[in-house]
């Protein structure tokens, strides 16, 4: 099974050879800091349709007859990543996963890159399955508005979108955990006096974090990527908890 992750053009007219391939290098771009720039983060073209631009890439992670558990869906939530770059210059809310970095503004100079192209077409990203054919992910940008757009692109890319912190504490304000429909909220006073959405990297520090009844009476010392908007932070992201640091606050 491969992921293939799809750029379908609608152009109205000829586009320059350096314009396309310029916008799929850029794709290119923020696909390597999506992993870290490991070293098969490579797309390779599978195939070149006729009629619209149909261009389908796979990845090296992926070509693989047994793939790494971690990585079977690797170009569906990268998909998720450029979409969410997309959302966020056009003012909307992102997805929200566990498995989503938070985008750069090297990412929005790239994705700005792949905006720009859709002065002269239409354009729509998904990802196949190639064995189930089954698309998925699909989203799209067009040229509505699109002088608009490249500002908020700009504004992003001179506005502090994210930062790392190492060692703050944190307190929960409001959570319902493993619950449907319950916002997990928490605060950092070194970054903000308001509460705002956490996710985890990983799983065990989820798991340490949320087991506790009284999770209101404790203090965690965390490492944590933070997300702003507007300059205001709106997502907390855990990247690792100090479990020896964690005290009960009722004893400060």
């Amino acid at each position: 099974m491969t992921e293939i992750f799809i750029i379908n053009v609608q152009n109205k007219e000829p586009i320059e050879l350096s314009s396309l391939f310029t916008t799929v290098n850029s794709i290119e771009k923020i696909y390597k800091r999506f992993n870290n720039y490991d070293k098969d983060a490579k797309f390779l073209i599978n195939k070149i349709s006729e009629g619209s631009i149909i261009i389908e890439l796979i990845s090296l992670i992926t070509y693989n007859p047994t793939p790494l558990i971690s990585d079977i869906n690797n170009i569906i939530q990268f998909n998720k990543h450029l979409h969410n770059i997309f959302k966020i210059a056009r003012g909307e809310e992102p997805i929200i996963s566990n498995g989503l970095p938070i985008p750069s503004n090297d990412d929005f100079k790239d994705g700005k890159t792949v905006y720009n192209f859709s002065n002269c077409s239409n354009v729509s990203f998904y990802t196949v399955n190639s064995d189930s054919k089954k698309i998925t992910s699909e989203h799209g940008i067009d040229n509505n508005n699109i002088e608009k757009i490249i500002e908020n692109f700009d504004k992003n890319i001179d506005t502090k979108n994210s930062s790392s912190i190492i060692k703050e504490l944190f307190t929960w304000s409001q959570t319902g955990f493993n619950k449907l429909n319950t916002g997990n909220k928490g605060t950092i006073l070194t970054v903000s006096d308001n509460s705002c959405r956490v996710i985890f990297k990983n799983d065990d520090d989820k798991e340490y974090m949320t087991n506790y009844e009284k999770w209101q009476d404790k203090g965690y010392i965390i490492d944590c990527d933070i997300t702003f908007k507007n300059n205001k932070p709106i997502l907390y992201k855990i990247t690792k908890v100090y479990k020896e640091d964690t005290y009960d606050i009722k004893d400060d």
